[in-house]
């Protein structure tokens, strides 16, 4: 849904994620998108507020290792965020290029590290009242000069949004309340961090279906 680019802030001068709406101008039939009134442009006011809530979201944390919203706003009706530029790699990457190359995962004293910085991003969160909702590897990132971060704040929500739960996350990674559409706790975010820590270790998925993920009686296979 959404389209990102590395660009440069022309002020300060310094390298920054460009996030905005995908054109929507492909329809299936061929024809162009219609106009919303409301806003002057092609992306419906839903589509809009995404964008513009994910940006809140992120501003509202306040701990270095979580990705910095720097701006956002809606330029000719086209919704924009702002953040940091994290030069570095995320975890995902990082794991796979280390298992196609060496044939093992990263170690353990390195996931420990890593996901001691995560869980202290979470819990600021949390203080602040936001869940993540979608915590896995491809959503932490390293670099040498600012350590781990958190992003992609696409689908948290806040302590104040009035909004019916929804099936959102990625499977492999959801907690059962987040596969049966239930409402988040603060404990989805325990159990994404759990399940992330376990892939990094392991190079799988803790649960290898929907259904053993929702059978409290199945456990991981740790091995």
């Amino acid at each position: 849904m959404s389209e990102v680019y590395l660009a440069k802030q022309r002020v300060l001068a310094i390298p920054v994620i460009l996030k905005t709406l995908r054109d929507p101008a492909a329809n299936k039939d061929g024809s162009a998108p219609s106009l919303n009134p409301s806003t002057g442009g092609i992306h419906d006011d839903a589509a809009i507020e995404r964008v513009l809530h994910e940006a809140r979201v992120m501003a509202k944390i306040p701990d270095p290792r979580v990705v910095r919203a720097i701006d956002a706003g809606v330029h000719e009706g086209a919704p924009y965020l702002v953040q940091e530029y994290v030069d570095g790699i995320d975890l995902e990457e990082l794991d796979k290029r280390r298992r196609e190359a060496l044939g093992v995962g990263l170690p353990l004293w390195f996931i420990c590290h890593v996901m001691h910085e995560v869980c202290a991003a979470l819990h600021s969160a949390h203080q602040t009242g936001v869940i993540h909702r979608d915590v896995k590897p491809s959503n932490i990132f390293g670099a040498p000069e600012t350590g781990v971060r958190l992003g992609d704040f696409g689908i948290a929500i806040a302590r104040s949004d009035d909004a019916t739960p929804n099936v959102s996350g990625t499977l492999g990674y959801m907690a059962p309340e987040q596969l049966r559409g239930e409402a988040t706790t603060r404990a989805t975010d325990v159990f994404g961090a759990a399940a992330t820590a376990f892939a990094l270790r392991y190079g799988r998925y803790p649960f290898r279906t929907v259904g053993e993920a929702l059978d409290l009686g199945t456990r991981p296979l740790f091995a």
